[in-house]
């Protein structure tokens, strides 16, 4: 019995020792799940007070792109409108440009003469001249004023040799624009004498003197270049003076040069 009774005991206490540890385990996993109830809760907490951070990020973000497109709106109607008048005053600043351009243009043929007989002077000398038509800018001219063989003066120069310091054997282009100094030997250019000839009537005079001032003169009553199309081809009238008719024959011929003959076409 007493043998019993001692397993007993023994029996229950080895029960109550393991219902202490069962309780001492369930305090110390009570105890952990209460830290991490309180470590969860701090952290929901703390993640709670992100998104709210985050929530008014977000809607500053969003008030201030409304903002920006607000004054986006703003400033781009403005440019547009901007742009507009630029545009509108662009648009009138060409007219006005165009209407004193043909002013401008007016003002050079009334200021600048057309040839050396609308030029106001009795000297012989340079002057720019502008003739009719003429599409370039107004270009020297040498004017002759002399009143050679009672003819008068206001001469246009558009051929002046004097001692050969000039080669005049040049090609079709320089024969074309002209070549030399209008104060000194010159070809004024085939170019500006049709613009010079192709409107009104014109006379031209040819003056040849010698070493020893003996002069000689040649007078067309009517003078005329054609243009490049036509090959610059010469007109003249009715030959008077003293030099000799060279040119009569030449009459309707069309101009020639070093490189480029002109004569057999």
């Amino acid at each position: 019995m007493k043998e019993f009774d001692q397993k007993m005991m023994d029996t229950l206490q080895a029960y109550l020792q393991h219902h202490n540890n069962h309780v001492t385990q369930q305090y110390a996993c009570d105890k952990e799940f209460g830290i991490l109830r309180n470590i969860s809760r701090a952290q929901e907490e703390a993640l709670f007070g992100k998104m709210k951070s985050f929530e008014a990020t977000v809607d500053q973000i969003i008030a201030s792109s409304k903002q920006f497109e607000q004054r986006y709106k703003a400033d781009l109607e403005k440019l547009l409108s901007t742009n507009e008048q630029i545009l509108s005053i662009n648009s009138d600043m060409k007219v006005q440009l165009k209407s004193l351009q043909e002013e401008l243009k007016q003002v050079h043929i009334n200021v600048i003469p057309p040839s050396c007989a609308s030029v106001n002077s009795k000297d012989t000398d340079t002057f720019y001249i502008n003739p009719s038509g003429w599409e370039g800018n107004s270009f020297l001219v040498l004017c002759n004023f002399e009143n050679n063989f009672n003819l008068g003066g206001g001469w246009t120069v558009f051929q002046r040799r004097i001692d050969g310091y000039v080669s005049f054997y040049q090609n079709w282009t320089m024969y074309k624009n002209g070549f030399g100094e209008v104060n000194d030997e010159h070809w004024l250019g085939l170019e500006r004498l049709n613009a010079m000839t192709k409107s009104g009537r014109h006379e031209l005079l040819v003056l040849l003197e010698d070493f020893d001032g003996n002069k000689r003169y040649a007078l067309y009553d009517d003078f005329k270049v054609g243009n490049e199309a036509e090959k610059y081809k010469l007109t003249v009238g009715k030959y008077s003076g003293t030099a000799g008719d060279s040119l009569t024959n030449h009459n309707g011929m069309m101009f020639s040069t070093s490189d480029q003959d002109n004569d057999l076409v």
